[in-house]
């Protein structure tokens, strides 16, 4: 009868990288689809203050870059726009979040941005221009 010393070995290393390759895609896209529901909640968040504010979209900027920090993102100039326009209903509040998104494996092919929008109607007045 042969010995089947090393046998495990040899098949752990024939196995291990067939296995890596299943589980770096699902870390990288969980991360994503993890960071992406993060953005959604702020931005719902933010446009429900903002939605009764007398200053919408400042409100909304406002309290989405004070909750963003709790979820691992930083307000920059431009991550997070928000505007007021008239549509057939009334005023609605539209605000958007972007955010430049790095994998934390890599290995795959992820989206690089972070985005949601979310909109509310308004229930203040409209200033005449």
């Amino acid at each position: 009868m042969k010995s089947r010393r090393g046998v495990a070995s040899i098949e752990l290393a024939l196995v291990f990288p067939v296995l890596l390759a299943f589980i770096f895609p699902v870390i990288d896209w969980s991360w994503y689809m993890y960071e992406r529901v993060n953005v959604a909640v702020v931005a719902n968040q933010a446009i429900r203050l903002a939605a009764g504010a007398p200053a919408p979209e400042s409100t909304a900027v406002a309290s989405a870059c004070t909750a963003l920090p709790g979820y691992s993102l930083m307000c920059t100039a431009g991550s997070v726009q928000a505007r007021v326009v008239t549509r057939n209903s009334g005023p609605v509040v539209e605000l958007t979040l972007a955010f430049p998104f790095d994998p934390p494996i890599g290995l795959v092919t992820t989206p690089s941005t972070l985005s949601a929008n979310a909109t509310a109607s308004w229930y203040g007045e409209l200033s005449a221009p």
